[in-house]
């Protein structure tokens, strides 16, 4: 450890790796998320460097896993490069998954160095793959001697920490949202328990402890500044590569309407969709209730439920719950199968918890409806996507959930499809201008150049302040052989 600090230095920014950066994710790289929120915009930032290093699963130490790389020519414009520490799911991260990463992170420059994720037991787990991956990042910041440490989220935001505390490498902590709040709003954890009062003391501890802020909401930055957070904050939201979900994508050929299930998508009446994790604060009674009442009031519909999710059994009880029968088709799909089915959609339903964490999210599905052509319907305790759906006039919103509330959501989408492709396109612009990978990596590059200014102005401060004490011991030297020479 000593040797490390020696070669850092506490506040010294590291010259032997120029921008290189330190990722932590607790989301894997093979997580439909970390294929969506983290790969894209590593890949937009990163420069392809001489050498390519991937560990698979931690193995550090057996070098033969290592692989290296041919040179390649540095791409202009990109210059950063990433070391990547995530924790894979053991279910998630099949072979054939694994080595998709993998050849996504050599074409790329990327250093990826998985961990294994541990779920149980509860806090106890948690607390080793900290431990785990603070030993590992400290061996990375030995090895790679980064410039700053980019955690995503909470869990990775400890162990950036910690590295800061013993190297006094800048942190960049990406918030992602109130995890506290989320988890309380979702039913997780109870309000107030010990558990709650240690995780928001540990919370404050990071915002306070971190160099840069990046949050996904003009409203949490607005919270956290109200908080007396002082680090500068950066707003990114949730982004969607436009290359994966586009319209063009909906010529599906006839045959191929099988929703896999064995279920067929009809081809009359207006079809909805909800995209993404189903349960906690993703409020599954609600988008089949606002369904239900928006096909009385169309005289007939269909709702299309995608899930990466395999155990979908409370789904049944839910739609019976409902009395939507036959008009619920459920498709299990991975990320990259998401957009065939968007496309076959006429909006997209984002629902979120309403409670105090809420205005620190902004849904990545989102994104994925506009950039596939169809609008959105949200509810308006997520305040930064009501703004956008409601000025672009690209979905609806609603207040309340009850059933005259969703009535008028169901007649605005009417009033909305009438504008025909004019919508479609509408859609497709405001996903390409505002929430498109290419504008969260601009917003990230803008980032990291103000840490490279801000530690240039550092060094130049250093070294005027050396010359300065150097021109004053000369000056004082010169007297003395005046006066006694």
């Amino acid at each position: 450890m000593l040797d490390l600090i020696g070669g850092l230095g506490r506040g010294r920014v590291p010259t032997a790796q120029a921008m290189t950066v330190l990722y932590l994710t607790y989301d894997g790289l093979t997580d439909p998320l970390g294929q969506s929120q983290v790969l894209p915009y590593l890949e937009g930032l990163s420069r392809c460097g001489p050498s390519t290093r991937v560990i698979r699963h931690g193995s550090l130490a057996d070098e033969a896993l290592a692989q290296d790389s041919a040179p390649r020519a540095l791409p202009a414009g990109l210059h950063y490069r990433f070391v990547v520490l995530s924790f894979e799911k053991p279910g998630v991260a099949s072979d054939e998954a694994m080595a998709h990463i993998r050849e996504r992170c050599r074409a790329r420059g990327i250093v990826w160095h998985p961990l294994r994720y541990h779920k149980w037991p509860p806090a106890i787990s948690t607390a080793y793959d900290v431990l785990r991956g603070v030993m590992t990042a400290w061996q990375l910041c030995r090895r790679h001697r980064p410039l700053w440490l980019h955690a995503r989220s909470d869990i990775p935001a400890i162990i950036g920490l910690m590295l800061k505390r013993l190297t006094g490498i800048p942190l960049v902590f990406d918030m992602r949202g109130f995890w506290v709040g989320e988890r309380i709003d979702g039913g997780i954890w109870r309000d107030g328990s010990w558990l709650v009062r240690a995780a928001r003391r540990i919370e404050r501890w990071l915002v306070d402890g971190a160099d840069r802020i990046v949050v996904l909401t003009e409203a949490m930055a607005e919270e956290l500044r109200c908080r007396g957070a002082s680090a500068p904050i950066s707003v990114i939201p949730t982004c969607v590569d436009t290359d994966l979900f586009r319209p063009e994508d909906a010529a599906v050929p006839a045959a191929d309407r099988s929703a896999g299930n064995g279920s067929v998508v009809p081809d009359s009446g207006p079809t909805l969709v909800y995209a993404g994790s189903l349960g906690t604060v993703y409020m599954l009674d609600e988008v089949l209730r606002f369904s239900a009442e928006a096909f009385r009031h169309w005289g007939g519909g269909r709702l299309l439920l995608v899930s990466p999710q395999s155990d979908q059994s409370f789904v049944a009880e839910a739609i019976d719950r409902c009395g939507l029968g036959r008009q619920v088709v459920c498709v299990r799909a991975g990320y990259r199968e998401v957009p065939r089915w968007l496309t076959r959609a006429d909006a997209g339903i984002a629902f979120y918890k309403p409670g105090p964490s809420v205005i620190g999210r902004y849904p990545t599905k989102i994104g994925e409806y506009l950039a596939c052509g169809i609008p959105a319907v949200v509810n308006r305790h997520v305040p930064d996507a009501t703004q956008l759906v409601e000025e672009h006039r690209v979905g609806a919103a609603i207040d309340r959930f009850e059933p005259e509330a969703f009535r008028l959501a169901a007649e605005r989408l009417r009033e909305l499809w009438r504008d025909g492709e004019e919508l479609r396109r509408r859609c497709r612009r405001v996903a390409e201008e505002c929430l498109s990978v290419s504008v969260g990596v601009e917003r990230y590059r803008q980032l990291y150049e103000g840490i490279e200014l801000q530690a240039a102005r550092r060094k130049l401060q250093v070294r005027a302040g050396a010359e300065h004490r150097l021109e004053t011991a000369g000056a004082q030297s010169a007297v003395c052989d005046e006066r006694y020479g």
